[in-house]
């Protein structure tokens, strides 16, 4: 539809997800993470293949890392001013997951979680990852 920059974003580490850890536990579902950076990487060689092609004139392709952004947030949580990273703050059991806590009451001290619920980040997190993504790609785009 005549779009040129077009940004790819990649998986983030899924088996660090409170959902795949042990609850309140720091150990992680290493399977999962491999998978993850395996599609991670196959998706960046098949970006570096369709910029190398060039066969949209002045199009460009650029994968966006989010990999290691949310993943330096969960092992240093601390740094990034957060005071839990192995549970949601809403909770982190299956049934917890947003679909089923949409209609309670918010959860107090979002701002101390990485994690909203068992899968997604809180706001903060996404903050904290978008700014770094925008300082290492976005001279990529323009």
């Amino acid at each position: 539809m005549g779009a040129k920059r077009i940004g790819f974003i990649g998986i983030p580490p899924i088996g660090c997800c409170p959902s795949q850890s042990k609850l309140g536990s720091r150990e992680y579902e290493p399977m999962r993470n491999q998978a993850v950076e395996l599609f991670n990487s196959e998706i960046a060689t098949e970006i570096h293949r369709l910029n190398a092609e060039k066969t949209i004139q002045g199009s460009k392709f650029i994968y966006l890392d989010i990999y290691y952004n949310l993943l330096e947030l969960i092992q240093h949580p601390g740094f990034y001013g957060f005071k839990e990273a192995t549970e949601g703050y809403c909770g982190s059991t299956l049934l917890n997951a947003a679909i089923f806590v949409k209609n309670q009451h918010a959860c107090p001290n979002g701002y101390d979680y990485i994690f909203w619920d068992s899968f997604h980040p809180t706001e903060k997190a996404y903050n904290i990852v978008v700014d770094k993504l925008f300082e290492t790609t976005v001279q990529y785009l323009m």
